[in-house]
């Protein structure tokens, strides 16, 4: 083999190398970008999570806009508290459960409880 296309292949291998150790730095120490596809997964153990109380904000929904957090409540007759990054949340004195069956038997959007939850 030449000089010139042995360095052309280490040239290579080296940049190879290079962006892989770049790419895991990023994603396991940083948190950016896509995973690698042969990392093993790690599962969590969820015996030590508890589920605790409900929030003080009893409810919530998954919504795109405040407009829409603000008639869900209308529809439930609740009360909105919040609405940030897509999550809303309500606070009820009515039972929550109750709340949401009542809405899923209206075909209301879904609402959720609000659990505390702490992990040991």
């Amino acid at each position: 083999m030449k000089p010139k296309m042995l360095k052309i292949i280490i040239a290579i291998a080296a940049i190879l190398v290079l962006v892989l150790a770049g790419w895991y730095v990023m994603f396991s120490y940083l948190g950016i970008g896509p995973a690698f596809p042969f990392l093993p997964e790690q599962e969590i153990e969820m015996d030590g999570v508890e589920m605790g109380n409900l929030a003080e904000n009893q409810l919530m929904a998954l919504v795109e806009t405040e407009d829409e957090a603000e008639a869900i409540a209308g529809q439930y007759g609740i009360e909105l508290i919040s609405f940030a990054d897509g999550v809303a949340s309500y606070r009820t004195e009515e039972d929550p459960a109750e709340v949401i069956a009542m809405g899923q038997e209206n075909g209301y959007p879904q609402l959720y409880l609000n659990y505390v939850r702490t992990v040991d």
